[in-house]
């Protein structure tokens, strides 16, 4: 655009495209120059441009819900050319460092679990505190990436055997033993008898800080046991839950996680789903 500047009388504007040369690029010199009859320049004058910045977006680990996470959790980070090549870290004490990557969120260093040339999953630290806009920043050996995202002390999600937050949850059938420790197996679970209940346990991530944590599955609330951090798997969190009768024989049910912070709730993606067996 050039023309008038619209909001003071008797100034001109002129808006220009910017182009990637220019990145970091200091004390660049501005002219600008008007040709009719003849050609005459303008005073000069100096401006600044920092690094070049790609966007990024950031999405909750387990549901990959968008533009949300919590305080705590695992979350997804999201663009292209964020990693020279695809790496996982191992063990429990994740690192700072992962490929030539670090990360920062609402500016603290944060640990990394895996990256790629698209994703870079991080553990979102506990001591954020819940705000709109939060920024998520990366730095790719020297490449730059920023993004917003509303963190929440609470924001629940599932992790399913596909990976994108529908389908079958990755769950845990648990049958207690004599001497209290709990055997575990893979679904479809029996749900045992009132007298002798078995357990099912749920992966995913966002309500360790919640207030309360409740569950339902199909149309039957099942009383949770224990919730919080998964030992031994940053960003990771369980619910363990006392199966009830109800459940015996069904087949594709919806799970879902309700939190609950002060008043507001808030309810996992639906498309979850966990299946029992027809006997005990």
């Amino acid at each position: 655009y050039v023309g008038p500047q619209p909001d003071f009388p008797g100034l001109d504007q002129i808006n220009v495209t910017l182009v990637a040369e220019l990145a970091a690029k200091a004390d660049q010199e501005i002219i600008v120059t008007a040709t009719r009859t003849a050609t005459v320049d303008s005073n000069k004058s100096a401006v600044t441009f920092v690094e070049a910045v790609q966007s990024v977006s950031t999405f909750n680990a387990a549901s990959f819900e968008g533009g949300v996470g919590a305080v705590g959790p695992l979350a997804v980070v999201r663009g292209t050319g964020l990693a020279a090549a695809s790496v996982t870290a191992t063990g429990s004490d994740l690192p700072l460092t992962l490929g030539g990557v670090t990360a920062k969120v609402a500016g603290i260093p944060v640990r990394l679990a895996a990256g790629s040339d698209e994703s870079i999953t991080v553990v979102v630290p506990t001591e954020i505190a819940p705000a709109d806009f939060v920024e998520v920043a990366l730095d790719n050996a020297g490449k730059l990436f920023r993004g917003r995202v509303r963190v929440q002390r609470a924001s629940p999600g599932l992790f399913t055997k596909t990976n994108n937050g529908e389908g079958v949850a990755v769950a845990r059938c648990g049958l207690v033993n004599a001497d209290g420790t709990v055997t575990y197996t893979d679904p479809p679970c029996a749900v045992g008898t009132a007298a002798a209940p078995r357990q099912l346990r749920i992966i995913g991530t966002g309500w360790r800080l919640a207030d309360s944590v409740r569950v339902r599955i199909g149309e039957t609330d099942v009383p949770v046991i224990a919730s919080g951090a998964l030992p031994g798997a940053p960003g990771n969190e369980f619910i363990d839950l006392r199966l009830v009768p109800a459940l015996l024989g069904k087949v594709d049910l919806d799970v879902s996680v309700v939190t609950k912070v002060g008043s507001e709730e808030k309810t996992s993606r639906s498309g979850v789903k966990v299946s029992f067996t027809s006997s005990n």
